[in-house]
């Protein structure tokens, strides 16, 4: 690890003393030249302003009592922590959607349509609007009779972006060729929907209580029937059971209007003669005596929701949840159900004037557009309702004053048939029972969702519930 040294000594001799070596030398270069040249330039002029002259602000040495600032911000800090705190957690702003300037949110009469050649006593019983929303299909019946029917229906056809009109008489079959056919058991159709959310597959509900499934083949042009399904007096609440002289000579009792679950296709509600609402399910496998067209129907019915007492005018499951449900009956109550919840519903709106009918809107979860038999159409918040009477709310007052109305017609007349345009959530199309047709443009703020529109709906559902 260590070794022997030698501590000697150790130098060199100064040079700086020394003497330097210098040698002069030069060089020659060429001769720089150099020439001189005149220009013009332009003609400036000066030209003065007079301003105020500026004052900077004068900046005085103020003194801070930094002590009395810092206890107020400790006296101060724990409250506006908790008013902070307290606005985070409240829901009352969840619904407002800020109102863009340039957007148009105003309503608009679009179009009157009314068909010339519309008969004595023909009212609009029904409305459609094609995939694209430019063509409405407006059918014409009549709602009542002296003696048998003898009235001709008929189906109009307006296109709204070229105004092309096509009338179709139901009843010549010389003059109409359908596409494709097929028997409904010999009773009368009260209504027809599709369902599966595909053009393929056809349901129709009849008055002797028959509800029958096809499947379309629209390149063989066949319809075939896939399923049949009947409800008996014996599927009714023993409290709702008509008797017999309500009954079909089937047996059937009839259907005044049915819906079928957005979600799940194989469970539909339907309304039948009387007031009753059957909640129904096409997987149920019991059969009945009654076939048609060779196919033995099956009993459909599963359970019961809380009807109304008189017709029911209309039924119709929510496009935006499965467990939602809008029915509307003569005895002027649109009630919200929940199909957790069937024994009750969760929401009545109780209206002084009759209400003839009644539409989800297709785009925003909590909107639903009714019509009065004075010719006026609202829009009501369908959770607002319900949010008002949990409260305790005048029922008649603020949970019913609508989002918008639409006036009637100067010469009025009720309301028999509404449809938003799919296409377009801001068209809606009323029918009254003088056979016109109204075109509204409605403003995007009532009919576009709001964020928590569906939270709400889920939240209302699901608390009554749990109730």
């Amino acid at each position: 690890m260590f070794s022997p040294h030698l501590n000697k000594s150790v130098g060199f001799p100064s040079t700086w003393k020394t003497n330097q070596q210098l040698t002069v030398s030069s060089t020659q270069t060429d001769e720089i030249s150099t020439t001189e040249n005149e220009c013009q330039v332009l003609q400036a002029e000066n030209a003065a302003v007079q301003t105020d002259a500026i004052i900077p602000p004068a900046v005085g040495s103020s003194s801070v009592d930094e002590s009395s600032l810092l206890d107020f911000l400790r006296r101060i800090t724990p409250k506006v922590l908790e008013e902070l705190e307290k606005q985070n957690r409240s829901v009352a702003f969840d619904s407002y959607n800020g109102i863009n300037e340039e957007e148009d949110h105003g309503t608009a009469l679009l179009h009157t349509l009314r068909w010339p050649g519309l008969f004595a006593q023909g009212v609009v019983t029904g409305l459609s609007w094609s995939s694209t929303g430019a063509v409405v299909a407006v059918a014409y019946g009549a709602d009542t009779h002296d003696t048998w029917c003898k009235h001709r229906s008929a189906v109009a056809l307006w296109n709204l972006n070229r105004w092309e009109v096509n009338v179709y008489d139901l009843s010549d079959s010389e003059s109409v060729a359908p596409v494709m056919t097929s028997f409904c058991g010999g009773s009368g159709v009260s209504c027809l929907a599709w369902y599966g959310n595909h053009v393929s597959a056809l349901a129709a509900a009849t008055q002797g209580g028959h509800v029958l499934c096809w499947s379309l083949n629209y390149a063989k042009q066949a319809m075939t029937l896939e399923s049949a399904f009947i409800i008996t007096e014996e599927d009714l609440p023993r409290g709702h059971r008509p008797g017999i002289n309500s009954r079909s000579p089937e047996g059937g009792v009839g259907i005044t209007s049915f819906s079928f679950n957005s979600e799940d296709p194989s469970v539909f509600v339907a309304a039948v003669e009387g007031g009753s609402l059957l909640l129904c399910t096409t997987l149920k496998q019991l059969p009945s005596s009654v076939s048609v067209e060779g196919m033995l129907c099956r009993r459909c019915v599963a359970s019961h929701l809380a009807g109304h007492e008189g017709r029911v005018i209309s039924v119709q499951c929510s496009p935006h949840h499965r467990n939602a449900l809008l029915s509307l009956g003569s005895d002027d109550q649109l009630k919200l159900h929940s199909l957790l919840q069937p024994n009750q519903p969760v929401a009545t709106l109780y209206s002084e004037a009759p209400l003839t009918a009644v539409q989800w809107s297709p785009a925003r979860p909590v909107l639903v557009a009714t019509s009065l038999f004075s010719g006026q159409v609202n829009f009501l918040d369908v959770c607002a309702v319900q949010q008002q009477q949990q409260t305790q709310a005048d029922a008649a007052g603020e949970a019913n004053k609508p989002l918008l109305s639409l006036p009637p017609l100067e010469k009025t007349a009720p309301v028999t048939a509404m449809r938003f345009s799919h296409a377009n959530s801001t068209l809606l199309a009323a029918g009254d029972s003088l056979g016109r047709v109204r075109v509204w443009r409605l403003p995007t703020n009532v009919v576009s969702p709001h964020t928590a529109d569906f939270p709400r709906l889920k939240a209302a559902l699901e608390r009554d519930a749990e109730l």
